[in-house]
């Protein structure tokens, strides 16, 4: 079994991107464009634990 891959370094780049406050307000469009088309609703059901998680979801 491999060992969990390290966390990224504080202050690297995914820290300054993904850390501003911005992503956090990208999140919910995020969510609604998954189910906005028909055919992307029925692949995110078929692939994805949006429906039954979908803080969880939008956290990973």
């Amino acid at each position: 079994m491999k060992p969990d891959p390290a966390p990224p370094p504080p202050g690297g780049i995914l820290w300054s991107v993904a850390g501003d406050i911005r992503m956090f307000l990208m999140l919910p469009p995020a969510l609604a464009m998954q189910v906005a088309h028909p055919a992307v609703g029925a692949g995110v059901d078929e692939h994805s634990v949006f429906r039954t998680d979908p803080w969880g979801r939008g956290e990973r």
